[in-house]
């Protein structure tokens, strides 16, 4: 998906989100703010935002009147082969190591602006050869990012200065992170952090746009998304290496927050890829 927008107004998105797909976002005009994983960024124009697979995110644009940015979201296991056969570097790595807001410089603004504008045509269009085109365009955003950070390490934008509140929740995050394997209750964590358990409730879901127990049950899916996509365990040892020591109820957990199985989410992920491998050679033999 990709989307080109523009408002005239004051914007913020309702909730926090997150999303299967990974995400490239350019602020061509305007400026706000973004949350994202446990800190909040400024933005400006130019600035380029990368957001990894599940990441809990939300854009703040209330302090200005005019904004306009593109945006793309996609399943890197689609473009796994084309770019990795052209960079040698895994989509999703990419993206685990990558992620965050980085200020363009004014040459490479005008580039980000010019290849998502024509992802956005190929994607509209369709015309033929358009997958091939995509993969194009995408490795070469991707090179270009990549090239940028390496040459501008300080390129990336610090996140703001956080207040007490933001500390207690970022110290939250950081917790479950650290412990997913574990058992992990609202009433361990509230003593980990020093506030009361109904506070904690409150200040966490107002700035992450979750509850505690679903924040947890994210990171909990999330990682055994990876290991579902990256290994060859079992569904039983996924679940333990996962936090849950129960496999139904793991199952069942994983069902109410993707909508599918474990097994029929790997088999989806094998799938997507052979797609994609198919759709490349296609392409590749009907070249002249």
């Amino acid at each position: 998906m990709i989307e080109h927008g523009k408002r005239e107004q004051p914007f913020t998105m309702t909730y926090n989100h997150f999303h299967k797909e990974s995400e490239i976002y350019l602020l061509i005009e305007g400026h706000g703010e973004l949350f994202l994983n446990s800190a909040i960024y400024p933005l400006k124009a130019g600035s380029l935002v990368l957001i990894d697979e599940e990441q809990v995110h939300k854009t703040n644009m209330m302090n200005c009147d005019h904004h306009e940015r593109i945006l793309i979201e996609f399943d890197t296991s689609f473009f796994e082969n084309a770019i990795k056969s052209a960079t040698h570097l895994s989509l999703k790595v990419f993206f685990h190591q990558y992620y965050g807001v980085i200020q363009l410089n004014d040459k490479l603004f005008a580039l980000m602006q010019e290849l998502l504008f024509a992802v956005n045509h190929e994607v509209a269009k369709k015309d033929a050869h358009h997958h091939n085109m995509i993969n194009t365009l995408l490795t070469q955003l991707i090179i270009l990012i990549m090239r940028y950070i390496d040459e501008n390490p300080g390129a990336y934008t610090a996140p703001l200065k956080k207040d007490a509140t933001h500390r207690i929740v970022t110290t939250t995050i950081d917790y479950i992170k650290q412990n997913l394997q574990q058992n992990i209750s609202l009433d361990i964590i509230s003593q980990h952090v020093f506030v009361n358990k109904s506070y904690l409730c409150r200040i966490f879901k107002a700035t992450t746009g979750l509850s505690v127990h679903d924040y947890i049950n994210n990171e909990r899916i999330k990682h055994a998304k990876i290991l579902l996509g990256t290994s060859e365990d079992t569904i039983e040892s996924i679940s333990e290496k996962s936090g849950y020591n129960n496999k139904s109820y793991f199952e069942r957990v994983f069902k109410k927050y993707t909508e599918t199985s474990p097994h029929k989410y790997r088999k989806y992920l094998k799938m997507s890829q052979d797609t994609a491998r198919r759709i490349s050679n296609n392409d590749n033999l009907s070249k002249p």
